[in-house]
């Protein structure tokens, strides 16, 4: 891909298959809806027009019905990728579509790959799909032949927040696990610190209570001197 950057002006990264795919779920969904309210308007006319003349064929085995729907199917995509490059399914999974010149989409090509090349892309259990999962740039049928490809429409950074606190399963704080051996030589090493510090207050409160007797005996003969 030759000159391709996403809107943050960043090389474009092409988007895989499963979310691709994930993002071919979601437009299902809403052309289903769409369909849904499309067919109010075929009710409509079956009450003032003939049932036959909905039904007739006008190309091999598809009638008017059936061109009718498929053509408000089909313009979901072609509108929505001409205009914005992208689909509501294809916006919420931040994913875009772009000429592989880097160039704007040309209404031909848009309405090349969302007929034809998707057409071909629907035989033998959807190869030209799955495609995207093997080819290296990540490209299905529809984009080699139209020359597009399905980018990352912008980067999401994570930031990494640091505690200083090494983190364990669930956010958890993390302590290492020590060596027995090593445990039991640091508690001893710290009952030795203990003692030594009770004989050290103990040697000063007994030299506190030396002076403090030296002073008395001192101050009980300067009072006997005084006497005499």
């Amino acid at each position: 891909m030759q000159n391709s950057y996403n809107k943050a002006g960043e090389p474009a990264v092409c988007a895989g298959f499963f979310v691709r795919m994930a993002a071919h779920l979601i437009d299902m969904v809403i052309v289903g809806g769409i369909l849904l309210f499309a067919r109010i308007p075929l009710a409509l006319l079956s009450l003032l027009l003939p049932t036959e003349l909905l039904e007739y064929r006008v190309l091999f085995s598809y009638t008017i019905k059936d061109i009718y729907l498929y053509l408000g199917g089909v313009l979901y995509y072609i509108l929505l990728t001409y205009y914005t490059g992208t689909t509501l399914g294809k916006k919420l999974m931040n994913l875009r579509v772009v000429a592989e010149t880097g160039e704007k989409l040309t209404l031909f090509n848009v309405i090349y790959r969302e007929t034809i090349g998707r057409f071909l892309c629907s035989f033998f259990w959807g190869i030209g799909y799955i495609m995207a999962g093997i080819d290296g740039q990540k490209r299905g049928l529809h984009d080699m032949i139209c020359g597009t490809r399905v980018i990352y429409e912008k980067r999401v950074k994570v930031a990494v927040v640091n505690s200083g606190v090494p983190q364990g399963s669930y956010g958890m704080p993390h302590h290492p696990m020590q060596n027995p051996a090593v445990r039991a030589g640091s508690e001893q090493r710290q009952s030795v610190e203990k003692v030594d510090r009770e004989v050290c207050r103990q040697m000063q409160g007994d030299r506190m209570n030396e002076k403090i007797e030296e002073r008395q005996e001192i101050k009980e003969t300067e009072d006997e001197k005084r006497r005499f």
